[in-house]
Parts: structure tokens; sequence; C-alpha cells
């Protein structure tokens, strides 16, 4: 709303004569009812309340009327809640954000002053408003406005005195209001702001009635009362064709209404002429022009006329002997001459007997225009990839031949051969160099053609190529092991474009078996049906929508297993026993246990040599070469090959 910037803004109220940053604080009043509207003449700063205070005829001291002393709201997204009141100040302070408008609206009075007359919820954000009910109309009461700081210094106080009698805004504004163009000009008068305290015009209403219904708000946004006696409003939302009446009054800050002004109609006269008319063709049979257009989109449009010209002459004539009513777009010129080319415009008429641009100029020449019967029986037989096309021959003295076309989506075809073939059968291998795409569509059409080149309407076909070619297969296949839990399986889409769906397999040495087939879209498979340390290989193969399969992509192997070494063996004991020494131990509570590895060494702290190929299943070992006082220790191993931290080492005790 570019009409509510600073230079059009400059309300006319005693704050527009200060200079910014010096107004003195002061407050306006107005009465509506049995209530005071207070409005001060600057914001409250931050720091800063207000009290308000009132007594009457009969009052002996002031009494307060503010229990909780007025401030301004700090909030810095208060600004953004005024609904359409906020891009109306945004647009006036040239603000981007409720905060940037906010901080204008508080260091600006005259900002201030504007909006806090124009809308009462900014008048309260800024601190600047108060509203006093319970008072007796016809008495006069004192107001007191008490400016503080918060902790109680006091500012500046101000007193007025207010007889409670509404006074509503007295002047009428004078109306006027003509044609402009395509809508309304409306102006009005009046008077400048003279420096009475008493004159709290701040907007007017203006409201308009149609040629039936009564009055209705013109306008949705603010008509604000600026700093001059003459002012403008353009109404485009009227129709051509109708009186329009309008009236006007003044709004003052407590809402009191004024006087209507004199009523003002206008008849707004259609002086718009329609559009030319477009889509022009002419077809010439015989002695004979058909001519069509397409037809004009106005509301109002009352008929067409159709001008001739000939090439030796200069002027045009109307040809149609009466109008050639609105909703009819063709019309034939019989009785030409034959083998003599003439010219045509339309003109379009409104029903007010606007005429508009001539449309563009067509031309015909007289001949023979009739095209030959279109082809019938067309089948067609599809085998390797390829199309024949069969049909009935057209009977027709001057037939030239047929022209056969193909397309995939029936509106763009591509001729399967140059000029035309004289044969009723037509084989199309594909484009040249390639052939015709399995599981395509393909749409068909045969026209026949006369010696003029005039072309038959098309008989067409659609044909489907089977699909049998299989699509490509995916891109890389990856598994990957998830911290022990479980096995990713992700691959790359496949190339082609009509890829339904993958099909992911598991393999387990000579053991396959199939996981799911999931959706074209999906390209990564959750496996949690691997045994910890088990490893496999995945194969991933793409179906297209026809059901053919590509190759199978393979990942590579890959373990599930984790990383977290099972609990160390506890409670060892070794004894020399029979020329042996006999190991045993508790054994291990771990889910995922493999077995266990028996270490042998002459010292506690030496390095150890294990005693077994493969991990034991049992809790209890014998070794046949060991002697008393050698040192053993037992490891636990999980599935993943995870081994535990040795036990502690124990010497092997001597036999009886």
């Amino acid at each position: 709303m570019k009409s509510y910037r600073i230079h059009v803004f400059a309300l006319v109220f005693s704050v527009t004569a200060s200079a910014r940053g010096g107004v003195p604080f002061d407050f306006y009043t107005a009465v509506k009812g049995d209530s005071v509207f207070i409005v001060t003449t600057r914001t409250l700063r931050a720091g800063e309340n207000l009290l308000v205070e009132r007594k009457g005829p009969a009052d002996a001291d002031f009494r307060l009327l503010t229990e909780t002393p007025i401030e301004a709201d700090m909030n810095p997204f208060a600004l953004g809640q005024l609904g359409s009141m906020y891009p109306v100040i945004a647009d006036a302070v040239q603000a981007n954000d409720p905060q940037s408008a906010l901080l204008a609206l508080r260091t600006d009075d005259f900002y201030g002053m504007v909006f806090t007359l124009l809308d009462r919820r900014v008048a309260a954000l800024l601190g600047r408003w108060f509203a006093a009910p319970g008072n007796r109309s016809g008495v006069t009461y004192t107001y007191k406005l008490t400016l503080r700081e918060r902790d109680g210094t006091i500012l500046e106080t101000v007193t007025h005195a207010v007889t409670i009698q509404e006074t509503p805004p007295a002047v009428s504004p004078r109306l006027s209001g003509e044609q402009a163009g395509n809508r309304i000009h409306l102006s009005w008068k009046y008077p400048d702001w003279s420096g009475d305290r008493s004159d709290l015009a701040i907007r007017f209403r203006l409201e308009r009635k149609g040629p039936t219904g009564d009055f209705t708000p013109v306008q949705n946004k603010i008509l604000p009362r600026i700093g001059a006696d003459f002012y403008h409003y353009y109404d485009d939302a009227v129709r051509q064709g109708g009186t329009y009446t309008y009236r006007i009054q003044t709004v003052d800050v407590a809402g009191l209404s004024g006087p209507w002004s004199n009523g003002v109609s206008v008849a707004f006269n259609d002086i718009l002429p329609p559009s030319k008319p477009t889509g022009i063709t002419a077809e010439a049979a015989g002695t004979s022009v058909r001519l069509s257009w397409q037809p004009n989109p106005e509301p109002d449009l009352s008929h067409y006329d159709v001008y001739r010209m000939e090439l030796e002459k200069a002027d045009s004539i109307r040809i149609n002997p009466a109008p050639i009513p609105s909703g009819e777009t063709v019309f034939t010129d019989a009785g030409i001459v034959y083998r003599h080319t003439y010219y045509y415009t339309i003109v379009a008429v409104d029903s007010a007997g606007n005429e508009s641009q001539p449309s563009e100029v067509v031309h015909a020449l007289a001949t023979d225009t009739t095209p030959p019967d279109p082809p019938s029986g067309l089948t067609a037989v599809v085998k390797d990839r390829a199309v024949t096309l069969s049909w009935r021959p057209v009977a027709d003295s001057d037939l030239s031949g047929y022209r056969v076309s193909r397309s995939m989506n029936d509106e763009t075809f591509f001729p399967i051969h140059e000029g035309c073939i004289t044969d009723t059968t037509c084989f199309d291998s594909g484009p040249e160099g390639k052939t015709l795409e399995p599981g395509r569509h393909y749409y068909y059409a045969v026209k026949a053609v006369d010696s003029l080149d005039h072309s038959s309407e098309a008989a067409g076909i659609w044909v489907v190529v089977p699909d049998d070619d299989p699509p490509l297969p995916p891109g890389q296949v990856v598994a990957e092991n998830q911290h022990g839990r479980r096995l990713i399986v992700s691959w790359s889409p496949s190339p082609s474009r009509d890829v339904d769906r993958y099909r992911v397999v598991r393999l387990a040495g000579e053991s396959e078996r199939e996981l799911g087939v999931l959706s074209g879209d999906t390209r990564v498979f959750q496996d949690d049906s691997v045994s910890l340390g088990e490893t496999v290989l995945y194969g991933v193969t793409a179906v297209d929508t026809a059901g053919n399969e590509s190759e199978r992509k393979w990942s590579y192997p890959e373990a599930r297993r984790d990383f977290d070494p099972p609990p160390a063996t506890r409670f060892i004991e070794a004894a020399w026993i029979d020329s042996a020494v006999t190991v045993q131990w508790d054994p291990v509570g771990a889910a995922d246990l493999a077995g266990y590895n028996v270490y042998r060494s002459g010292l506690p702290t030496g390095v150890g040599e294990k005693l077994n190929s493969t991990p034991l299943q049992a809790t209890v070992f014998t070794d046949a070469a060991g002697t008393a006082g050698q040192w053993y220790w037992v490891t636990s191993v999980d599935n993943s090959g995870n081994e535990s931290a040795k036990s502690v080492p124990v010497a092997a005790r001597g036999g009886q």
C-alpha cells in the first residue's frame, strides 16, 4: 500500500507541527457513550510508565484509574500480531520485519501519532491509549496524566477538563464523481485542521450502491484524513453499463461518524471496444468460402460483421446482410467467382455499438477443396519388433496416394516414408538406423491424398510392441556389516527407464535364499537374519514392468560380526595327573560364544602357545605334553572371531 508513505501521510494533528523528537507530553480526549478515550502525544519510552487519574465535581481529590501503570509493550514481535495493519505500518516506515517497524514507531513520534490515531491496538502497544468508562453524561471531569520513571520519579503531569458529551465530526465532506476511462474517479473536499482540539476526525468511510442493493463499503484499506482539503479515490470494482451512487462520511478517533455527504450518482458507460476476433480461417469450396473464427470473450458482445475485399479493388465492403449473432462464429460467402482470390476481415461489435479493430486478413481461392475420404479397415500386425499396416483402398478419382506417419503420443507425427505411397500396405521397422522399442506404444496415422495435395482425415491405430528386452542390471552392489546387528545391502539403480522392482537374494555357502522384491524406488535392504560370524553374498536383479529380469549383480562377501570380545574366563585350574596336565575352567555366559582357546607358557608373563586349533566347546582340556610347574591360561572366543582377554595364569600342580 504505497499510499501510506511519508509524503502522503501528513496527518494534521498538533504533533505534525512539532519538530521530530521534540514533541511535548500532552494528551487528547474523545467521548463515546460514558467512556473517555485518552491518546497521548508521544510514545512511552523504556523505563517510563503512565498513571491516569480522574476527579469529578463532587470529588475532593483525584482518584487513580490505572491499578497497574501503563507501559509500552516491549515484545519485539508484538507488531506482527496486528493482522492487516502490520503491512500498512511496515510500508509507511519502510521496514522489512516487525522488529524494525516497531522500533520506527517507538522512536518517531510522527509515525507513532499517525498510527495511534488510526488503530487503537497500535496505540495500546505504544502505551499511548487508555479508555476510562463510567463517566456521567453532561458532567465535566478533570483528567490528570502523570508520566513517571519506573522508580516513581515524576517526569511530567498534565491535566485537562473533559465534558462527557459525544461530539462526532460535524462537517460533511462535499463529494463529486465522474467516469475516468474504465473506472470511476471520486473526489471530495474536507476542511484542513485548524488547531481545534475537539476536531479528531482521522479517516473517511466511503460507501457505494450499485444498480441494485444497498450501500456497502467501497474499500478495505484505510482512507486517512491527510494534510490537504481535497481528496481522490479511483473505484475500479465497477462494471460498465450501470449507474453507481456514492456517499462518504468522516470518522473520529473514538469511532464516531459524522453526517453522510451528498449522494453522487455516476453512470458508468461502456466506452471500451471489444478485442479483435482471432483464429480466422477461410476455406474455399467451389464457388463459396466458409469463414470461421474464435468467439470473443466479452460478455456484452452484440454481433460480428464480415468485410470482403478483392485484390484489384481498394475498398472493403460488409457482406453480411444482417448482423451475425454473438453466439455464431461461422459465415459462408456464396456466389463468388471460381478461381478468384478474396480477402476477408472480421469486426466484433458490443451492445453499446463499440467496434473492435479488424481481425487479421485471410484470403481464399475458389477451387476444389474437397479432400478424399479417409482410409478404412486399418489393421496392424507386429512381428520381430516391426509393424505391417494394411487398409482398404480409397475410391477417389484424383487419388494421388497415401501418407503414413508414426507418433508416440498421437500429437507429434513423423513420416515413415517420403512423399506418398500407392500401395495399401506399409512396413515399418523403426526410425532409420534404429528399431521400434520393446514395450513402447506407437500410434499410426494413414491419410489419403489427392492430386491437389488435399489430405483426408487420418485413420489411426495404436500398436504395442511387446517388451522382450530385459533391463540392464543394477550398478554396484555393496554389503556392509552394521555393528554386528545386521547386514545392510545397497545398490546403484539400473540405467533402464522401465525398471519396476528389484529382487534380492542371499548366498550362504551353496545355499541361496530370496530375501524380497522391492519397488523400483528402493535401493536398500536390511538383513537381520544372518547369524553372527556367518559370511554371505548378496545378488540383486532388476525387473521391468513387463516382467523381464536382468542379469544378477553380486556383492563382495561380507560377514556379520561384532567387535566386542566376550568376557574373560574365570576360575582356571591346572593339575598334572597321569603324565598329562588337565586344565578346566568355569563356562562363560555369552550368547554368541564360539568356544575357548588354551595357552601354555614357561612363565606367567611369557608368550603363550595356543594348544587347540579350533575353539573348544568343552570347559576341560588335557595337555598330554604338559608337565607340572608350567603355566596355563584360557581365553573365550565369539562367533565374530573376537577373543577375550586372557584369564589369570595358573601353574600346573604336581600329581600324587
